[in-house]
């Protein structure tokens, strides 16, 4: 229930905006209809502001329906594409908490995995990032999201500036039913998931750990989620991983911004 009300708050959301244009030239049209100044081509420019409002609405369904559906067979697709669906689904939540979004993606990087797990898992931990930086209130907030390619591996980079996460939490952190939200707040099984999809459904490794980085010329603490999938699917579970929870220093791979 919690997962779908993040959902439903999600398409509200994306939906807020075209359903205002929709109303303005619909209503715009009646008025000027009304006081006979509906030219011909105001008319067809509010027609066309309607339907690409529909179209956007109608695309916005068919990405939550891929997602909600699941992935029934294994998919070779491009990383880049894959991940902007679940940012252009995030994004108005995160612009609505001043979270600015920082990426710097490998456009080239073709994966064999199940995309629509990718996509959960990627939400998961983008909303998670979303709720701490909202509990701290920051004057600046960020998520930065990097992708490469490693020893055969996509890898993914999930970064905030949140402060990081207490050295206590940290070992339990994708734990079921493990969460330091208030119960109406959180169910502890969204990174749970997470895990789940990316070490048994996608054979890849996940490990979250804290980091010290800089962005222009400041230093920023944070929580730091690595994915790493390989880029052809084996169907071979992953020896158990056991996601650590050293401090990174500073190096050429944080140093990206």
């Amino acid at each position: 229930m919690a997962a779908m009300g993040e959902m439903i708050g999600n398409i509200a959301h994306q939906w807020r905006q075209p359903l205002s244009m929709i109303s303005t030239s619909s209503t715009g049209i009646l008025m000027q209809h009304e006081y006979g100044i509906l030219t011909d081509e105001k008319l067809i420019k509010s027609m066309e502001d309607i339907n690409s409002s529909a179209q956007f609405l109608s695309k916005t369904i068919d990405d939550f329906r891929d997602i909600v559906k699941g992935d029934a067979d294994v998919e070779r697709f491009n990383l880049t594409e894959n991940l902007e669906k679940c940012l252009n689904i995030e994004l108005p939540m995160l612009k609505v908490n001043n979270i600015e979004l920082i990426k710097n993606l490998d456009d080239a990087i073709e994966v064999e995995s199940y995309p629509n797990a990718l996509i959960q898992s990627m939400i998961n931990i983008i909303n998670n990032a979303k709720d701490i930086l909202k509990e701290k209130n920051l004057e600046y907030s960020y998520i930065f999201i990097d992708t490469f390619i490693e020893d055969k591996n996509a890898v993914i980079m999930i970064k905030d500036n949140a402060g990081g996460i207490p050295l206590d939490v940290l070992p339990r952190i994708f734990e079921a039913y493990f969460t330091t939200k208030h119960k109406t707040q959180g169910t502890g099984l969204g990174l749970n998931m997470t895990y789940n999809m990316v070490s048994v459904e996608m054979n890849g490794k996940i490990e979250v750990k804290n980091i010290n980085y800089k962005y222009n010329d400041i230093f920023y603490d944070g929580a730091l989620f690595i994915i790493r999938i390989p880029l052809d699917y084996v169907g071979l579970e992953n020896e158990e991983f056991v996601p650590s929870n050293d401090i990174i220093e500073n190096n050429d791979t944080l140093e990206l911004y």
